[in-house]
């Protein structure tokens, strides 16, 4: 179990511990990152990335696992149907 004492904020984007598994992902994200050319200072600069880099996720997201929230759904709607039978 771990235990975080610290409340760093709100995560820029959803990262699910799956994605790291997968090459595409560290492709898309160094790809993305090398590609956005923003000027400003340091943490502009940052943050403007991590917006680039979450639409980006977004899309690779759906293109290789498609959409999970309707799968999820149906999955759910499957064990409930099973569960009334038996």
């Amino acid at each position: 179990m771990r235990i975080n004492l610290f409340d760093q904020g709100p995560k820029p984007f959803r990262v699910l511990n799956f994605w790291f598994q997968v090459i595409s992902f560290h492709e898309v994200v160094k790809e993305v990152w090398k590609d956005l050319m923003v000027q400003g200072w340091g943490a502009f600069v940052l943050k403007e990335k991590l917006k680039g880099v979450k639409v980006a996720l977004k899309k690779w997201n759906v293109e290789v696992f498609g959409f999970m929230n309707t799968k999820l759904r149906q999955i759910e709607i499957n064990l409930n149907e099973l569960d009334i039978f038996y």
